[in-house]
């Protein structure tokens, strides 16, 4: 089921972001960068679910069976002799696939805008030389790195009259930034979260990747020499005047500004290798938690239900979870008859049956069971209209096997 693989998804996640928090606390700890971190989990959370499972498939010697667990579907009985099949009704996967769907279009669709409106941004800003620096200059917008492929520094033009060493910080800060092509990775965690919506971890990772980027780029541009103090009220002032804009790199954004001073006044720990080896021992757990997880190790919940299921032996049938098609029925010699005696009586019902279908797609005689049954004649009727269904048989690789299945049967009055 869909469901489930998404929570298991969500879990892999989960763990995902517990290392990278551990790998960061680690490397801060050792006064070293730690947007590597949250990248390789960005980027883990959703190559790997993918990923994995064909993977594993493609191993050689590897043993993955494709799970199906959908029970064929129902047929209607009606007074006249008919016969018609169940009303279509969908499935919950069905539902949870198509809102997924509409999400990440919706979104993806935001994110286009969003960009669109970045290249109309740059394509009205006046091109001006600040301080031997090619910069655009914007109204209010700024300052921000805009652009994906040929990234070029944005001002607003309140800034062309700060001091020129000010004026140094902001450009060296954007420099920083468009060196290190951090816009790219600003992007792709937009297109990541438009596809994934429902990954709540994931957004918390991709929230803490452009916190990593913006505290790795000040702690570059103070490894230069610049003032911590100075640099801290530069951001608050331009802070206060800043209008923001998505998918931008930017000098002071407000959403992580408070952090982003403590870290940059925040002294060195005492006992710095302590805290390294204990953070580095909690993403190794994480790590391998997430490897041993049933994404991790690529294989689907259902896939795993299957491995640990038990063993089916030649002479037992194999359940819907356990083949890689499921049987399907493709037609009958006589149709069902309605009981006359409930059909004079204007009673209905239904009864679930279940029964076995050996490798010529035939019903095996006395495999049927009644799981639920409105009625003993109802019941009756479905036993001796079974022997006549012919189905398609179930298969395990190019094996025809015998599979156990669950069948409705609605005796309807009326279509």
């Amino acid at each position: 089921m869909i469901i489930t693989w998404m929570l298991s998804v969500l879990l892999f996640t989960v763990l995902l972001a517990t290392a990278a928090w551990c790998a960061e606390f680690a490397l801060r700890s050792g006064g070293r960068q730690a947007r590597g971190a949250w990248l390789g989990a960005l980027v883990a959370a959703v190559t790997w679910p993918v990923l994995a499972p064909i993977a594993r498939r493609a191993w050689p010697g590897g043993d993955v069976r494709k799970v199906v667990s959908v029970r064929i579907p129902g047929i209607q009985v009606l007074p006249d002799g008919n016969v018609a099949s169940a009303p279509w009704l969908p499935s919950l996967d069905q539902v949870v696939v198509a809102a997924w769907i509409v999400v990440s279009l919706a979104l993806l669709v935001r994110l286009g805008w969003a960009l669109t409106a970045l290249s109309r941004l740059r394509a009205g800003a006046q091109r001006k030389n600040v301080d031997g620096v090619s910069v655009l200059v914007s109204p209010t917008m700024g300052p921000a790195i805009v652009g994906v492929v040929k990234p070029q520094i944005l001002l607003p033009k309140s800034l062309l009259d700060l001091d020129e060493p000010l004026r140094h910080l902001v450009l060296r800060h954007e420099e920083e930034h468009r060196t290190a092509r951090d816009q790219l990775i600003v992007v792709g965690s937009a297109v990541a979260l438009a596809i994934f919506p429902w990954n709540i971890a994931l957004s918390w990772i991709a929230r803490r990747a452009r916190l990593a980027l913006e505290i790795d780029c000040d702690m570059r541009v103070l490894s230069r020499g610049a003032s911590a103090n100075q640099y801290g009220k530069l951001l608050l002032f331009i802070a206060q005047r800043q209008a923001t804009t998505a998918l931008a790199p930017m000098l002071a954004s407000n959403s992580h500004l408070e952090r982003r001073i403590i870290a940059m006044r925040k002294p060195q720990p005492a006992r710095r290798k302590a805290r390294v080896v204990v953070a580095l021992l909690g993403m190794t757990v994480a790590v391998v938690a997430a490897c041993t997880s049933e994404v991790g190790n690529g294989v689907t919940p259902s896939e795993t239900r299957a491995s640990t299921a038990r063993q089916v032996e030649a002479n037992q049938p194999y359940f819907e979870f356990q083949v890689e098609k499921a049987a399907r029925q493709i037609g009958a010699d006589s149709p069902i008859k309605y009981p006359r005696t409930l059909r004079d009586a204007n009673v209905s019902g239904v009864v679930l049956a279940q029964f076995v279908v050996d490798t010529n797609g035939r019903v095996e005689p006395g495999t049927f069971k009644a799981l639920k049954s409105d009625h003993a004649l109802f019941t009756q009727a479905v036993g001796d209209a079974l022997p006549g269904m012919r189905f398609d048989p179930a298969y395990v690789g190019l094996k025809k096997v015998r599979q156990l299945v669950q069948q409705p049967f609605t005796f309807a009055l009326s279509n």
